[in-house]
Parts: structure tokens; sequence; C-alpha cells
């Protein structure tokens, strides 16, 4: 964002208008997420499935829905007239279409100039394609204009995913003055992610983390603009997924099948409230049996890293099998046989995978479009090296190497985070745009509930920021002035993120 203004709000334009009560028209029939506020519009209002609606309950502001009065052909909105600012009682519900934006502000126009004040009350939220029934993937266009000033306060998207954006950035620029008033300050944001894949990985093997503990960090993913949660569900120290087809392996395999385990409801919770948020769900889940039951997201994350061969060495069974193969004691061919095995079944399905990136060192054959995930720093190669090996060969990387949030030291290690760059190796501009983004990565061994959002947050601001904003945003003083802001606005939000360093936030975290 660039102001013309100066501020002492990191990234802000001088000019504030004042906000007393927001309302909100949306295009393309969004605006139907107004059941979220009040339960009397259920009979009124269709239901979109709460795209949009989650704002209205997050800003510290009255929401009300209004809109024009002339019908035209189009673009349609739901339009909800609200009674009284404070009890939000709905009173009618009209159909508008139109597609003259003009005409919108011409009508606002006048009533401000009868106002003769700043003071702020419509947001306006065009969406060009209709409707937030269907899933996000990785060509989900994100982008927004986002334009707040003295004529109109504006939302354009092309999608509902870049409205969500959009929503977010919104409501982080409202700030509260010492006095309790709402502001916002004039700006103009063109905004779009550098790479379109921007997630987050969280390991519920090596500790089981419970439904709302990987909820909750799905809220916080979107307050970053993170796109993309990594589920590595299953691993050697547990299988807490609740399987119908191989019972035994849920009790067996799970720390305790009656509590600890992911039924396959708390799944469809999890794929629901994160594509609510705009948010993939990539499962890592080893069995191609359970592939279809798993088959939200066009991807499947496959595995295929660290394989330990004694237990294979110690089996009569799978000694035979190399044998008649024609293995002998390579175990890596071994390997290689059962990751080609399962790629052709998940390949029948129709889906597409990602893979970590031994698959690629061992000369597996894949398909073209499969995505090499690359998580190793300096074996067999730098990751630098790995990307332009991976990239040369014409296949898709995704960087998690330098992001492991669960290496940790005294300080703010959140810096090297943020200096990374994904595309600084050797190679073509036609190479560096197969890196299409890269992951943050919190594994399991000392991380469980209890510590898992001071260890995420702020930290993993860094790495989103990296993975949203351009190459040319490196300014680290600049980038700590931010971050530190937008940890405050975590600890109002009632996350407890972590201190950046020595200081203090307007509204401390207090336990609820």
């Amino acid at each position: 964002m660039e102001c013309s203004n100066s501020s002492d709000k990191p990234g802000f334009c001088a000019a504030s208008l004042v906000i007393r009560t927001v309302t909100v028209a949306v295009a393309c029939g969004l605006v139907t997420e107004v059941q979220r506020i009040n339960s009397k519009a259920q009979d009124v209002c269709p239901p979109l499935n709460g795209c949009l609606g989650r704002y209205a309950e997050e800003l510290p502001l009255q929401w009300r829905w209004s809109g024009d009065k002339e019908a035209g052909t189009g673009i349609c909105r739901t339009i909800v007239d609200s009674g009284s600012a404070h009890t939000g009682w709905l009173s009618a519900v009209r159909q508008k279409c139109t597609l003259d934006r003009d005409a919108v502000w011409e009508e606002e126009g006048r009533k401000q100039e009868k106002q003769h004040t700043l003071e702020k009350n419509l947001l306006v939220i065009y969406v060009a394609t209709p409707g937030c029934d269907q899933l996000p993937s990785l060509e989900s266009v994100e982008n927004y204009t986002l334009t707040i000033n003295d004529e109109q306060n504006f939302l354009l998207s092309k999608t509902v995913w870049g409205a969500l954006r959009g929503l977010e950035t919104f409501s982080q620029l409202i700030w509260r003055s010492p006095e309790g008033t709402f502001f916002i300050n004039k700006t103009e944001i063109e905004d779009f992610p550098r790479f379109p894949h921007r997630g987050l990985l969280l390991d519920t093997s090596r500790h089981y983390l419970p439904l709302p503990s990987i909820l909750n960090t799905l809220d916080v993913m979107a307050y970053n603009k993170f796109n993309v949660f990594h589920w590595h569900l299953v691993d050697d120290p547990s299988f807490p997924y609740e399987s119908f087809t191989f019972p035994e392996l849920t009790r067996k395999g799970s720390y305790n099948p009656a509590t600890h385990i992911y039924t396959a409801q708390d799944v469809k919770e999890v794929i629901e409230y994160a594509r609510l948020r705009g948010i993939r769900v990539l499962v890592e889940f080893d069995t191609p049996g359970h592939t279809q039951s798993w088959g939200p997201d066009f991807y499947l994350h496959l595995g295929g890293d660290e394989v330990d061969f004694s237990c294979w060495k110690s089996n009569p069974d799978v000694q035979a099998f190399m044998k008649k193969k024609g293995f002998g004691t390579d175990f890596k061919k071994l390997e290689s046989f059962y990751i080609q095995t399962l790629l052709d079944i998940v390949s029948a399905y129709g889906k597409g995978y990602v893979v970590w990136q031994e698959v690629f060192d061992n000369k597996v054959k894949v398909r073209p479009d499969t995505i090499i995930q690359v998580w190793r720093e300096e074996v067999p190669v730098n990751y630098m090296k790995e990307l332009e090996l991976v990239t040369n060969a014409s296949f898709r990387a995704l960087l998690s190497a330098p992001w492991y949030l669960n290496h940790i030291t005294y300080g703010p290690d959140w810096e090297e985070v943020y200096m990374v760059e994904p595309q600084a190796f050797e190679g073509t501009p036609e190479q560096k745009a197969l890196v299409i983004g890269g992951e943050a990565c919190m594994w399991g061994e000392y991380v469980d509930s209890t510590n898992l959002v001071p260890r995420l947050w702020p930290r993993a601001g860094a790495v989103a920021e990296r993975l949203w904003s351009s190459r040319l945003m490196t300014n680290l003083d600049f980038a700590f002035k931010r971050l530190a802001d937008f940890r405050c606005v975590l600890l109002r939000r009632g996350v407890q993120a972590q201190p950046l360093s020595v200081g203090f936030c307007e509204q401390e975290f207090e336990e609820t």
C-alpha cells in the first residue's frame, strides 16, 4: 500500500474517516450472509454458506444492509434494510440487479453531500463472479481493490476469495482512538498475491491436536492470508484417523481410539471451516485406500520422505517379493516401486499430487504435473540448488526448507524467515515461474495444543508476507513495525501471539 501522507500508524495515510455504523452493500447475492447477524433473516435470505458473514461478527462495528431503489439488469444484490442500529432488526428484503456502478455512487454522493461530514457508513463490495458455494483451488483469483476516501468506500474483486482477502485488509485498517472512536484512514489499495500456494503444515500424529486448536489455527491463517492448510494427519507415532475401511489401524495405531482420533465428521468440519475462509485443505495421507474420502481438493499430498528400511529388511515376505521383482537387496528400488504404484492409483482417480523431494531425488517416474515440495536444507544439496534441479526438470515446486517454525532460537528468528527469497536460484525466468509458493511447517515432536499458538504466531506471519507480497519488500525495520502492530491485532482478537521484542500492546492478551 502506498500513501501520500505520513502517519504514526505503520503503513497508514494520515487523513482519517470517522466510523459510526458501517453499511455493506454486497453484489452477487453475497449480502445474504446477513443471516449470520440476525436469525430473523433466515426466513427471507437464501443461504450461501457464510463466506463473508463472519466479518460482521469480527469487526468492531455494527452492520446493516442497504441498496438502490431502482432496478437494473446484470449483477444481483439482495438488499436488507435494517431498523434501529442498536437492535439490528430486519424490516424488509427485496432483490436488486444492476450493472450501473456509477448510479450507485451518484446516489450515495448525494447522501454524503447532505451530511456535510466525513463520517462513513457504506462499504460497497462488488464481486464479479457470483456465488460462494465452491471450493477454493490452486487457480483461485484473490486479487482485490479497496478504495477508502471522501467520495466512496469500495471493495472490488473478481471472486469471493478476493473479497475475503479484501475484507481482512479492511478489518485490519480499522483502528481505535484512546476515547473509543473507531477510525479508518483514507487509502487506495490494489492487492494480489505473488504466489498462489501459501501454506501452513500442522502435524497431528506426533501430538494429537484437538479439533478446536485446528479450527482456531484456520482463523489466524485467514488473518495472515494463508490459503492452504497442509494437514500431516498420520505418521509413525500415531494413526489418529477413524478408518472405516481399516478399523484396526485406528484401534491399534491411535494414542487412544476413544479420545485421540479425528472422525469423518471432524474432517468434514475442518474442510468446510477452511473453505469459508478461502483455505484449501491439502491432506497428507499415505494410504491409497482413502483417496476418495479425502478428495475435496484436486491435490493430495502423498509424502514419500524419510522411509526407514529396517522394517522391510526384517520381513521375509518383503524379501521374497524383492527377489521376485529382481530388486536384489536394493530397498530404494522397492521404495520407488511402491511410490510409483501409489501415484498410478491416485492418477486413476483423476487427482493431482504433491510429494516430498525424495521422490524426485530417487528418480521415481512421476507425471509432468507433479508438485515437488523441497524440505531439506542441505542434503543432498542446498535447497536453492534443489529448486534449480526440480524446475530444470520442468516440475512445479514448493519451498519449505527454511520455514520449519518448530525450530526455535533465542531472539528475533522471524527475520531470517522473512528474508528468504524463494526464487533466488540460478535459472531461467520460466524455471522461476515454476515455484508456485511454499509452506511454513510446524512439526509436532515438541508441540501440542499448549504451545502451538505462541510458537506459530506472529512468526508465521513473516512467511505469509513473503509469499503474498512483492520480492522488493525486504526492509526489516519496516517489517518489524508492521509485524509488531499485527501482533497487537492478534492479541485483541484473542490469539496468544508471542512478543517480537521488548514493548507492549494497548490491549494485552487476557485469558477467557
